[in-house]
């Protein structure tokens, strides 16, 4: 996990949260340019990953709701860092972002949500 922060609160936050198996690796050149538009930026790193031993972690029934918490968690911290709150996710951070926003409406002031590009040789189709 990682923030890009200008040493003081920006007009707006942006809060991103990647997908399953993935990390805040993912967001890296996407945080740049939201950085370098003048806006702060936390990327999260979701319960359960960056493990090198994760089934456990993964296999937990209580996962689900620990990633709601540690969202919720993170969004509320964003409100430090900036006035308007912006949501980003890939896959099941896209979701739960998502959820958060239907769960808090009026919280936050936008979401973005990314789908990965893939490269598919002719033979998937």
């Amino acid at each position: 996990p990682y923030i890009l922060h200008h040493n003081k609160v920006t007009e707006k936050v942006v809060v991103l949260f990647h997908g399953l198996s993935d990390s805040p690796f993912y967001f890296r050149s996407i945080a740049q340019s939201i950085y370098q538009q003048g806006n702060n930026v936390i990327v999260a790193l979701m319960p359960g990953h960056g493990k090198k031993q994760a089934d456990e972690d993964m296999q937990d029934s209580g996962l689900a709701d620990r990633w709601r918490a540690h969202v919720s968690e993170v969004i509320d911290y964003a409100a430090s860092l900036g006035k308007q709150r912006y949501l980003g996710g890939f896959s099941t951070g896209g979701a739960l972002t998502t959820e958060y926003i239907l769960q808090n409406p009026g919280s936050v002031k936008g979401l973005m949500l990314f789908s990965g590009a893939l490269a598919l040789d002719t033979s998937v189709e």
